[in-house]
């Protein structure tokens, strides 16, 4: 189907749903040609989009679209015992890039044993992810926000793996990284 964008374009967060409205400009067996349509774009989904004169403001919308990550300027680490989200904020869009949880056992009782050895192992995923997701060549900043002590707990851990394990982007960029509280790690 072909047709000439004369109207609104909306975006749909909940669902992923591009909604382009305009005009038929070619006849085909569904809409009839001079018919005003609405196309729906969904996540996913290819399709192909032509213009007869692409400028440069154009292009780069186009090329930050099609790679967030690319323009992000900050990094959020948003977390709380057991779960952790990586978020990339950039100019216009903000991507969960990655969510971690882990069944954290209570502290009192007899299950303080594995409590230790499952906030580590939860905080060594939360760093995978960390440096799979966050270049600082991109990023200006990281934020590490939870409610508590979480933040500091993984910030001490991320500090140490970094030095132990010789993880240069983190040892360089030690001064970038930012923690703040916030009332839950949602």
């Amino acid at each position: 189907m072909t047709f000439f964008v004369s109207q609104v374009v909306d975006y749909d967060k909940e669902g992923s749903v591009l909604r382009i409205r305009g005009k038929n400009i070619l006849e085909n067996e569904h809409v009839k040609i001079g018919a005003f349509h609405t196309l729906e774009i969904e996540l996913h989904r290819a399709f192909v989009l032509r213009k007869d004169l692409w400028d440069s403001l154009a292009l780069d919308t186009l090329h930050q679209a099609a790679d967030p990550t690319a323009s992000a300027d900050l990094a959020v680490v948003l977390m709380q015992e057991g779960l952790a989200h990586i978020l990339l904020v950039g100019r216009s869009m903000t991507i969960t890039r990655s969510r971690i949880e882990t069944s954290i056992p209570r502290k009192h009782g007899p299950a303080i044993a594995g409590y230790e050895s499952a906030l580590n192992k939860f905080f060594e995923n939360v760093l995978q992810a960390f440096l799979k997701h966050v270049d600082f060549n991109v990023v200006r900043c990281a934020v590490i926000a939870s409610p508590g002590f979480t933040k500091d707990q993984f910030h001490r851990h991320l500090l140490l793996e970094a030095e132990r394990r010789q993880l240069r982007p983190i040892i360089e960029n030690k001064s970038r990284i930012i923690l703040v509280h916030t009332s839950s790690g949602y």
